[in-house]
Order: structure tokens, then sequence, then C-alpha cells
């Protein structure tokens, strides 16, 4: 009896484990691919209520982004399609992790709230929030900038992982 084969005997089920591990990740990806409940939807922009220019434009390509790699429906161009995706980004929360010995802020956490809807042609529509965050350390404006818009692909991303887990998609 060779090593592998003696090991898989003692050890069964650190060995289930390991390929259960190995094969759940390709699992995602292969169901995240399936069709949604709704062929084809239209992204709607989203409205932005802070304070930081063009962020609704650059969350609803983050959005349209996500639902193009993370599943098989077809993006409308119009309002004319099974259900239509959209939302509010309500606002952006700034907290300092931490400071120097001056009392000047090193690290700071963005995080950017979004109200979400989901609206079919026919059906109740749903609604919830997501939030998507950044740590970074306090460099400049640039980066906060650059952290801003991270944050909001975060956020872009649960939306889809909501809509799988919420059943619009079949299950992860």
């Amino acid at each position: 009896m060779n090593i592998i084969t003696g090991c898989i005997k003692k050890n069964k089920y650190v060995c289930f484990l390991l390929c259960a591990g190995a094969f759940s990740g390709c699992a995602y990806r292969m169901h995240a691919r399936l069709p949604l409940q709704y062929p084809r939807m239209f992204i709607e922009q989203f409205e932005n209520r802070t304070s930081e220019p063009f962020l609704g434009y650059h969350f609803t390509q983050y959005v349209k982004q996500e639902v193009a790699e993370r599943t098989s429906v077809s993006l409308a161009h119009d309002s004319r399609s099974a259900a239509s995706l959209g939302g509010v980004i309500t606002q952006i929360g700034r907290d300092v992790i931490s400071k120097d010995s001056t009392g000047q802020a090193i690290s700071e956490r963005l995080t950017v709230y979004v109200s979400v809807h989901l609206k079919p042609v026919s059906g109740k529509p749903r609604a919830f929030s997501v939030i998507g965050a950044r740590v970074y350390t306090r460099t400049g404006a640039t980066v906060r900038q650059q952290m801003i818009l991270e944050a909001c692909q975060d956020a872009a991303g649960q939306i889809i992982h909501r809509l799988i887990q919420r059943g619009v998609t079949p299950d992860v």
C-alpha cells in the first residue's frame, strides 16, 4: 500500500474536509454564472446623496460590471425589461482607526452606505441595504478618493451577493 492510500484510510475526515474546501470555491463560480430569475435587467442610475461628485455614475458602472461578471443576465438599455435595479448612495462614513502621538489620524475606514431596490415588472419589489468599506493609511485627498471608489466596488459586489442569497439568482 502506498503512502497516500494509507494516509487517506487513516484520516478520512481530514481528507473529506480538504476535498470539500478545494471544491467549494469552484461551485461558487459555477453557480454564479447560471441565469438569474430575470433574464434581462435594467440598471437604473444610482442616486448620489453624498457630497462626492460623480459617485452615482461610478457606482452604477460598478454594479453593471458585477452583473456582467458574476451572472449571465443581459443588461437592458431601457426600463422595458423583466426587472430594474437601482437605489441611493445615502452616505459615506469616516472612522479613525489609529492616531499618531500628535493625535493625527494615521489610518481610517471609509464606509459607503447604499439603499437598493429591485423592481420586477410583475411581483413584489425587494429592498435592502449594503455597505462597502475600505481601510487606508491617510496620505491625502487622492488616496481618499480612490478608497471611496474601492468601497463602492465592494458595495456593488455585496448587491450581487445579496441577490444571490435572496433567491433572485440560484443559491451559491
